[in-house]
């Protein structure tokens, strides 16, 4: 087992929205950040998106998600962090003109 796995065992299973996760997903933000670990990175920020509850940080979060993506060069996880925005907007703001844009 990892040590990112390790660290998200002591979140995985709670609710969205619940705090009690984001010191641990910190320290998985962290250390993904000193190893430069962006597939990581940019799960760990989709982590924070999950279990952030104010909708203005969950946006910013979005944001660092998909700057992580961009630097890891996966596709795949670039498209992952595009659609995550795109529903923010869908879903917590309402605003669909910019979620089809995400």
């Amino acid at each position: 087992m990892s040590e990112y796995e390790i660290i998200r065992k002591n979140y995985e299973n709670l609710p969205k929205n619940d705090k009690r996760a984001i010191p641990y997903v910190k320290t998985y933000i962290q250390k993904s950040k000193n190893e430069n670990d962006f597939e990581h990175l940019t799960q760990g920020y989709r982590d924070a998106v999950f279990f952030t509850k104010n909708e203005k940080q969950k946006l910013v979060y979005s944001d660092s998600m998909i700057y992580a993506a961009l630097k890891s060069r996966d596709k795949d996880l670039i498209g992952l962090a595009y659609l995550g925005k795109g529903i923010i907007y869908y879903f917590n703001y309402k605003k669909f003109d910019p979620a089809l844009d995400e």
